[in-house]
């Protein structure tokens, strides 16, 4: 059953935003030299498929009405921020390298996962942000985490 009020949630919006830029990177760099080894495009690959499929279990759950745990969404978060921005780092590092035989597509798929990572990164501290909160208790310096 579908619930509006997760899907108007700005969890849901950064979901589908990382999903979106996870789907966009992953066909610029469809069929081309990503990389300057094998190793290094086995990270691209496997980064950009794994944002892809948490992606949408990620959107689907908001859209259940029954998201992930807070828990586990930090922990997915945090993993494909550092995977992102490692995964777009090499794109770029392989244009910048290949200049005739890598194009200009594996460019913009590299800014698109360097942008991604940086979405998450977002979403991790949105996550983090609300598991902290304070609370007025007898000292009014007491720190609770929920």
């Amino acid at each position: 059953m579908v619930k509006l009020g997760n899907i108007k949630s700005r969890n849901f919006l950064l979901k589908v935003v990382e999903l979106l830029l996870a789907v966009l990177s992953l066909a610029l760099g469809k069929g081309e030299w990503v990389s300057t080894t094998r190793r290094k495009a086995t990270v691209v690959y496997g980064t950009l498929l794994g944002s892809v499929v948490l992606g949408v279990v990620g959107v689907a759950g908001e859209v259940r009405g029954s998201p992930l745990d807070r828990a586990l969404q930090r922990i997915v978060a945090g993993s494909l921020a550092l995977l992102s921005l490692t995964a777009g780092a090499i794109m770029v590092e392989a244009w910048y390298k290949l200049p005739y035989s890598v194009p200009d597509r594996v460019l913009g798929a590299g800014v698109m996962a360097l942008a991604n990572g940086a979405i998450f990164v977002v979403d991790l501290l949105t996550l983090t942000a609300g598991c902290v909160r304070t609370k007025r208790s007898a000292s009014h310096h007491d720190l609770h985490i929920l």
